[in-house]
């Protein structure tokens, strides 16, 4: 946890926030498709698959911001997000950040008393949803989650047949919705909150807009996707490691980001097909598995409990590697381990010079704490600890 060092980045990075890239991504390339969803997402949801252009995914948060002030949401509010690898995972997070809020990523693999915890350590007022992904009925989940919990005052979800109790977020008209006063973000302000388990418990990890952006640009030195092809992304919601190099990198790069839902090999195949070349963002145990000569380039996602920790040997293709210590903190290596040793220093300086002060370490790590700039807070739970067992 870090609460002592500068919570800015330096010039000239110390004006961008998400909601920044945002804007400037939809006035420079408007009509350019930004977010596609996965090619069979009709057949594990039941809604047809969306595509987004920069201008119209600004508009929807916006929208989105202005409903959930209509729904109860308060500046400083915290927004669940129980949601599948689609368009609507940025939609809310984007669109949350834009209503004052902040949003907080939960997997939705998850039991309902786990992420019932979840929403406990957050101190989450709101969910928002989506009926099922596949077999996984994530709308009830929701649903029983409120139902534990007096904090939630309002369940919202996408698309249709939702549970009874779960308010649709579909069909609104601007004449159904609160005017909307645009909240400005200073990068010291939260944005961000994911979820690890550590010795059985579980923890909630809180990253400001200046920890968000920098976790972006450290995705930047790692891999650069071209505006022609892209990025498609294999990673579910539920780390940020999966938003900083996804998301909020092909914001960054003003390029079209596919997600494929639920894995299956014939949806990634026309994914790649219609992106062909794309940089394919996947955990590292997928990319291992990678042949020869496949052709998409690769940045994989692995989970390491320290910095000397080792992880799966690469594959027959070797990616650069983005490495989530346990959501305290991401780390980059250019070149995938042979033996999977990570060998990470103590200290770990940020790859882009300048972003941060000089000499102040990017993640530091001593005995059991991680520390430095981008390092995240550990919510403590209102009794003082850190962390409570799941139910």
């Amino acid at each position: 946890m870090t609460t002592d060092t500068p919570r800015f980045l330096n010039a000239p990075w110390d004006k961008i926030t998400v909601a920044s890239l945002v804007e400037a991504a939809a006035a420079r390339v408007p009509k350019q498709v930004f977010l596609r969803d996965c090619p069979h997402r009709l057949a594990w949801n039941g809604v047809e698959p969306r595509e987004l252009t920069f201008e119209t995914f600004h508009r929807s948060t916006l929208f989105l911001a202005a409903q959930l002030r209509t729904l109860g949401v308060q500046p400083g509010d915290c927004v669940l997000l129980m949601l599948p690898n689609s368009v609507e995972t940025p939609l809310a997070l984007v669109g949350t950040l834009m209503a004052g809020a902040v949003p907080a990523i939960a997997p939705a693999d998850e039991k309902v008393d786990t992420l019932r915890a979840m929403a406990e350590r957050c101190e989450a007022s709101a969910i928002l949803t989506v009926n099922r992904i596949g077999d996984i009925k994530l709308g009830e989940k929701a649903r029983q989650v409120a139902a534990r919990l007096i904090n939630i005052r309002c369940v919202a979800g996408f698309g249709f047949d939702l549970p009874d109790g779960i308010v649709s977020l579909e069909g609104w008209s601007e004449e159904d919705v609160m005017p909307l006063t645009p909240q400005t973000a200073r990068q010291d302000a939260p944005a961000l909150i994911t979820f690890a388990r550590k010795d059985g418990a579980i923890c909630a990890f809180r990253r400001t807009e200046a920890q968000v952006v920098a976790d972006m640009l450290l995705a930047t030195t790692l891999a650069t996707p071209t505006e022609e092809s892209g990025i498609v992304s294999l990673m579910q919601p539920g780390c940020s490691a999966s938003v900083a190099a996804g998301f909020l990198l092909a914001l960054q790069a003003k390029v079209t980001l596919a997600l494929v839902g639920p894995y299956e090999a014939p949806a990634l195949a026309k994914a790649l097909e219609r992106q062909p070349g794309a940089l394919l963002l996947a955990p590292d145990h997928f990319m291992a598995q990678l042949p020869k000569d496949a052709s998409a380039s690769g940045l994989a996602i692995g989970h390491a409990s320290s910095p000397k920790a080792t992880i799966m040997k690469p594959g027959p293709i070797s990616t650069p590697l983005l490495i989530d210590f346990e959501e305290h903190g991401l780390a980059g290596l250019r070149i995938w381990p042979p033996d999977g040793k990570l060998g990470i220093a103590e200290q770990v300086s940020h790859p882009l010079d300048g972003l941060i002060s000089a000499g102040q370490p990017f993640l530091s790590f001593e005995s059991d704490a991680v520390t430095g700039f981008g390092a995240a807070e550990v919510l403590s739970r209102p009794g003082g600890s850190s962390a409570g067992k799941a139910a």
